[in-house]
């Protein structure tokens, strides 16, 4: 607690969680943390230790592709709630399998890959709308990415 004397000790300090309240990029980023001691000057970095710990999705998504639309590399992200065999493709409007992205099984968390907007022979693919398709254990989700040159 925070007494005349300050903060002291160790164990953790503060944890945080946050909700999505969209879909888009599932990272965080800490831009700046400032702290001070007990006589309130401020403290230097380097003088935190952190520990990240990402959590278990609670549930099995694909995210929209990033940017979009891409006139190079679009990412590729999604979470995964539970441990399976996953395939991540690109598909053409006429349903053919353009690139695979991703394939095997997972452990639950969240992944992301890039599509360089090429196909498995890795030739580069005629500008238009494709579609990325995530399979996981028995379910399929997809969404829509315009690929430009």
């Amino acid at each position: 607690g925070a007494r005349s004397r300050g903060l002291s000790g160790t164990g953790t300090l503060a944890r945080f969680t946050f909700v999505a309240r969209r879909v888009g990029d599932p990272s965080l980023r800490l831009a700046r943390a400032l702290a001070r001691d007990a006589a309130n000057r401020p403290l230097g970095d380097g003088v935190f230790a952190s520990l990240v710990e990402a959590g278990v999705p609670t549930r099995t998504l694909l995210l929209a592709p990033t940017p979009n639309p891409s006139q190079g590399d679009a990412s590729l992200a999604f979470a995964l709630a539970a441990r399976g065999d996953v395939d991540l493709a690109v598909y053409s409007v006429d349903g053919r399998r353009v690139r695979t992205v991703a394939r095997g099984v997972l452990e639950p968390g969240s992944y992301r890959f890039d599509w360089k907007g090429d196909d498995d022979a890795r030739r580069a693919v005629a500008p238009g709308v494709y579609y990325a398709q995530l399979t996981a254990n028995g379910k399929r989700w997809s969404r829509t990415i315009v690929h430009l040159r």
